[in-house]
């Protein structure tokens, strides 16, 4: 409310619920820090959006963006890959997070990644991080192909044995035992 009130505007009733529920996982100390910071920098006459007021609370509690976090596990799985390239070599593979090993698997594989060019590897680590971010979380249904993905961005819940006989072809009585 002091958000809107130092705008001269009343904050909608339509959006309160959204917004109180989207701050629910911060510390009111977060919030007031946040809403001190947008108050004190952003320039426009209306209330800001709550992405605003999100990236002000995050900066000021010195919190990492769920975006933030994931551009970093990218960037560093790619520099571990190329540690564990470098320690292991091509004879000796060593554990790889699901995500890398997922990912690894569609570039090639341990032993391609070994042979890697040197002048190329900045393409690879496009590839390799624009991949990663797109299977991390998503490996167990990105393994079942283009039934995996269906499960992923289909509306409703569904259990996985459901999902898994879907994908797999079986009868919706089959479907049931499985889940």
């Amino acid at each position: 409310m002091a958000l809107a009130a130092n705008y001269g505007k009343e904050f909608p009733e339509s959006l309160l619920s959204i917004w109180l529920d989207l701050l629910k996982d911060y510390s009111v100390k977060a919030v007031n820090a946040g809403v001190r910071k947008v108050i004190s920098d952003y320039e426009y006459k209306t209330i800001p959006p709550f992405a605003v007021l999100r990236k002000a609370m995050d900066k000021a509690s010195g919190l990492v963006s769920p975006e933030r976090a994931l551009d970093m596990s990218a960037d560093a799985e790619w520099n571990k890959l190329l540690d564990d390239i470098s320690r292991y070599g091509r004879y000796k593979r060593p554990a790889l997070h699901a995500t890398t090993a997922y990912v690894l698997r569609g570039m090639g594989g341990w032993d391609a990644a070994c042979n890697w060019e040197t002048d190329k590897l900045e393409w690879r680590r496009k590839e390799f991080i624009e991949a990663w971010k797109l299977a991390h979380g998503n490996v167990d249904a990105l393994s079942l192909g283009a039934g995996g993905v269906d499960a992923l961005t289909s509306d409703g819940f569904e259990p996985a044995g459901a999902i898994m006989g879907r994908v797999l072809g079986l009868s919706e009585t089959s479907q049931a035992k499985a889940s």
